[in-house]
Parts: structure tokens; C-alpha cells; sequence
């Protein structure tokens, strides 16, 4: 679970101390405006956003998050001195305001139930060919049989189904995949893209779902589906 994070690095580090061997991949923007950076090279599945302590509003980032970069689910994080006396009216930009975030494992654990209501409500999934990405479920499959592929090779290859359509460049990919760590040579993007195409043909694939733009990058074809269907 890919989570943006704005806030100070106090709580930040309660919040990874809670998520120690779960499912969170937290990526921090330590300003407002750093949101933007992750534009078109990070997908998230929701963002957390400190509440501002002087009572001034929510940023502007919280509907960057959202309209920008397509969060699906913005969540604010209230203080417990803030908590109390707290008038919970809708703010523009958030899905939901999560009070008490004082208390590190409440937060963790009301976070996650957010979360889990959202994924289990509607599963999306990304069709092309026989390969299909279920989204909330982080996971790919070829004609109805879980794949398994390594923690690079599967981001990479949820970045090129996410976005789908579009040519995704080696910079696009590096920034995906190592944030603001050295990438290694750019040659690794062209031996990822072969090894899961291998992966895949030994699935049985049929059709090679990763089109080749020559001198500009990779792409999943415009005509990939998204399907959405609703938990009982």
C-alpha cells in the first residue's frame, strides 16, 4: 500500500514505527509544494496530511493530492489537542479527518480501517490481453493465475499499467523505483521490461502486453480496460 505523507517528521516516525513489517510504503513530501514532485513517476493509494496546528485550513496540498496526482483517498490527521472541540464539517480536498493522531497505534490502526473500507468497497482492476492488475489487491495475474514477481519488477510493471496509454521514459521509471537513491545504469530498464515479458510468456501470455516506443520508453496499449466491481 503506496501512502503519500505531509506532516512533520515527528510523526512520521511513529507512524513507520507502527507499520514496521505491514503493508505501508510511505513516501514523504516535506513541504507542500514537494507534492508535485510525484507527479506522473508515483501512483498512491491514499495521503495523510498533518493538519495544520494554527487553525488556518487545509493546504493547498490536500487538493493537489487529489486532483493532481489522483489520490483516491485524502486523508487529514488531527492532533488531540486539536480534537477537542472539533467541529467535523467537510473540507475541501479530504475524504475524511482522523482525530487523536497523538496516539501513535490509534492512528495506525484507524488509517488502516479506512483503508481497508475503501480497497474492500471497490476492487479496480487494469485488463490487457490476459494480463490483468488488481489494484487494491496489488497483484497481477495472467489468465486467472497469480504471477510473482520481484519488488522492481513489480513496480515497474504496475507503473506501466497505471498508466496506461501513456509512454513511461526511463526517468518516469527511476524515480518510481528509487525515489531519490542513485539509480543504477539505465541500461536495468530495458533487462526489468525483457525479464517480466519472459515472466509473462511463461504464464502462458499469448500477446506481448508491453509495447516498445523506440527512443522514448514503454507503454501498456491505450486499449488496456479498467473494471470495477463492488464487494458483497
Amino acid at each position: 500500500m503506496k501512502i503519500l505523507y505531509l506532516g512533520s517528521d515527528e510523526l512520521l516516525a511513529r507512524l513507520r514505527k507502527q507499520t514496521i513489517g505491514q503493508t505501508w510504503e510511505i513516501h514523504h513530501a516535506k513541504e507542500p509544494d514537494h507534492i508535485l514532485d510525484f507527479e506522473g513517476t508515483h501512483v498512491f493509494q491514499a495521503a495523510l496530511i498533518e493538519l495544520p496546528t494554527d487553525g488556518c485550513g487545509i493546504p493547498a496540498a490536500a487538493q493537489n493530492a487529489k486532483k493532481v496526482l489522483g489520490v483516491p483517498v485524502v486523508i487529514g490527521l488531527l492532533s488531540r489537542d486539536q480534537a477537542v472541540g472539533f467541529n467535523e464539517e467537510p473540507q475541501q480536498g479530504l475524504d475524511i479527518i482522523v482525530p487523536e493522531c497523538g496516539n501513535d497505534r490509534l492512528t495506525k490502526l484507524q488509517c488502516d480501517a479506512i483503508l481497508r473500507f475503501v480497497n474492500g468497497a471497490q476492487s479496480e482492476s487494469i485488463l490487457c490481453g490476459g494480463v490483468t492488475f488488481h489494484i487494491s489487491e496489488d497483484r497481477f495475474s495472467v489468465n486467472g493465475r497469480d504471477i510473482r514477481l520481484s519488488l522492481k519488477k513489480h513496480k515497474l510493471l504496475e507503473l506501466l499499467f497505471l498508466k496506461r496509454g501513456r509512454i513511461v521514459n526511463k526517468d518516469m521509471v527511476f524515480n518510481h523505483l528509487y525515489g531519490w537513491d542513485e539509480p543504477p545504469e539505465a541500461k536495468i530498464v530495458d533487462v526489468f521490461v525483457c525479464q517480466i515479458r519472459r515472466i509473462l510468456r511463461e504464464a502462458d501470455l499469448n500477446q506481448d502486453c508491453i509495447q516498445t516506443v523506440w527512443g522514448q520508453g514503454y507503454r501498456i496499449p491505450e486499449d488496456a480496460t479498467m473494471e470495477a466491481r463492488f464487494a458483497a
